[in-house]
């Protein structure tokens, strides 16, 4: 109703984004049907104008991703394989290595698995509790991967408003657009 009194009795042109321009259509019909008036012009007009943030550091989706799909890798690694990520310089974690690679290298013939595999699995835990520290790492870049890409979808948002701008930078990038 607002767009409509706006339209027919104060505006002499009404400018409108994509979806104002697909709303006023709606609006014609309106004034035609129940004014029964010739319903008056407007231009629909768009642009994508992203708000400028100092020191934001903004990367692609495809950065993001990549980002996303290695630490995901590493997940995988850190559950099915933790014993690449013990430290050689420290001498519990070495000797957990090497009980891993003796272990490897002596897997007995079928049927007679079950105390290799009991070694097996408690090895594996204590290789996760030695490796816990890298969990906890990869946990903190996960959060920070996903606060990233929380603030990029902001930073990429067409939805602010243009009183945000620079009115400088405002009607300069509106002066390179009318010269289109």
């Amino acid at each position: 109703m607002t767009t409509l009194f706006l339209r027919v009795f104060v505006a002499d042109v009404f400018v409108h984004g994509i979806g104002g321009g697909q709303y006023d259509r709606l609006t014609d019909t309106i004034i035609e049907r129940f004014l029964r008036l010739k319903p008056p012009g407007f231009v629909t007009c768009t642009s994508t104008l992203w708000l400028e943030f100092p020191h934001a550091d903004r990367c692609s989706d495809d950065q993001l991703a990549a980002q996303g799909a290695s630490l995901e890798r590493e997940r995988q690694r850190l559950r099915s394989a933790p014993e690449h990520y013990l430290a050689w310089n420290q001498p519990d974690e070495k000797n957990l290595w090497e009980e891993h690679q003796r272990l490897r290298s002596a897997i007995p013939p079928r049927g007679q698995k079950k105390a290799w595999h009991v070694a097996m699995t408690s090895l594996k835990s204590k290789i996760s509790a030695a490796v816990e520290s890298h969990r906890r790492d990869w946990d903190h870049r996960k959060n920070a991967l996903e606060a990233r890409v929380l603030e990029q979808r902001i930073l990429q948002s067409r939805e602010f408003s243009y009183v945000l701008f620079e009115e400088s930078d405002l009607f300069a990038r509106l002066l390179t657009l009318a010269k289109c």
